[in-house]
């Protein structure tokens, strides 16, 4: 399976997260910039292996289904945006560490 995360326009990044994931309940983000210096398909890769998001539909159902957060990915250029299902998982833990490393900044 290979999970498409990297839009070629900025329409298309607006669009994919207005009509396709906010209208499934993805309400909670984080949004990255990734430096220059790495390669943003290694982060691509590391963020879909660390979150699990590189899973089949069914898989997806059946997490909402006991309770687990499902996550999306999506990236432009440098830009990235992780997007959460409610719900209790692994990938909860970096929405709190998230918005405790704004809340120092």
């Amino acid at each position: 399976m290979s999970y498409r995360c990297v839009t070629t326009s900025v329409t298309g990044f607006v669009q994919q997260i207005a009509c396709c994931y906010l209208r499934h309940g993805f309400w909670w983000y984080v949004t990255g910039v990734i430096p220059d210096h790495k390669d943003p398909e290694s982060v691509d890769r590391k963020l879909l292996d660390r979150y699990d998001i590189d899973c089949t539909e069914w898989r997806r159902s059946r997490n909402k289904q006991l309770g687990k957060a499902n996550l999306h990915y999506l990236r432009h250029g440098n830009r990235s945006q992780l997007v959460q299902l409610f719900g209790s998982s692994a990938g909860a833990v970096l929405f709190v560490k998230a918005a405790c490393t704004a809340a120092l900044m």
